[in-house]
């Protein structure tokens, strides 16, 4: 089989029947070898049930600073909650023992 390259501005316009003929191949004819398989690091920063339609760079460029100031704001959370005083756990509970239930 020979290979097609294009960059994204040079590729014509699908006609319906080019569309039609790609969507009436069953998907067991359609040969999936070369693309590598999804592990859990590919999706280590996925949102379940979000869906992003990423359209151009400016978008692609937003998303990401969005991800990095999540990731960076759960690892200073994380930092702050290793290095906080532990509350004493033993008056807490003398205390809820002596509430009148």
């Amino acid at each position: 089989m020979a290979t097609v390259s294009y960059n994204l501005g040079e590729m014509p316009p699908m006609s319906e029947e080019r569309r039609a003929a790609l969507m009436a191949i069953p998907d067991e004819e359609i040969d999936f070898s070369e693309i590598p398989e999804a592990d859990e690091l590919d999706f280590r920063y996925s949102i379940p049930g979000a869906i992003f339609n990423v359209l151009n760079s400016q978008e692609r460029s937003d998303l990401g600073r969005r991800l990095l100031a999540a990731k960076n704001a759960e690892r200073a959370r994380l930092a702050q909650l290793a290095t906080e005083k532990p509350r004493p756990i033993a008056r807490a509970t003398a205390q809820f023992a002596a509430t009148p239930r």
